[in-house]
């Protein structure tokens, strides 16, 4: 008998997304490193078991993709993703009792690149043919499972 994991794993495009997150986060990460951008491409790998997990089971399958921007040998990049927030004293606002703006410590660069890559139109676009693919074949796990249900 065929589970929702089974079903997930056998619709196509789920590593096209995957494939898609990795190359949009090495899109915008950082090019002064080209040392960040080889271990995201060497770490993160598009395939079920590497950034695709398929987390819990039977009915409460999940699908989630994770992309490491910091692995091992360029664990800076999460700093290139997450900047620390600094507050800037503005003598203006501090007059009006406004409170002091919160800027990112990187001022220049291309930051938060691990985010950019998840918001990004062609990632939504893979997400939504996955989605279409998903439904039918689940349509096609929904009447195998109805055939083989007994009343009693």
């Amino acid at each position: 008998m065929a589970t929702l994991s089974d079903t997930i794993r056998k619709t196509k495009g789920l590593e096209q997304i995957a494939q898609q997150v990795k190359n949009v986060a090495m899109f915008y990460a950082p090019k002064k490193d080209g040392t960040l951008i080889r271990k995201i491409n060497s770490y993160n790998k598009a395939k079920i078991g590497g950034m695709i997990k398929i987390v819990g089971s039977g009915t409460k399958s999940q699908i989630k993709i994770d992309i490491d921007v910091s692995p091992p040998g360029a664990e800076y990049g999460k700093w290139f993703n997450d900047p620390p927030k600094v507050k800037t004293k503005n003598k203006h606002r501090k007059k009006s009792g406004r409170p002091a703006l919160k800027r990112t410590a990187i001022s220049k660069g291309n930051w938060q690149f691990g985010k950019k890559a998840i918001k990004d139109k062609s990632v939504k676009n893979q997400i939504s043919k996955f989605t279409k693919e998903f439904a039918k074949e689940f349509k096609r796990y929904a009447i195998l499972q109805l055939k083989e249900f007994r009343f009693t």
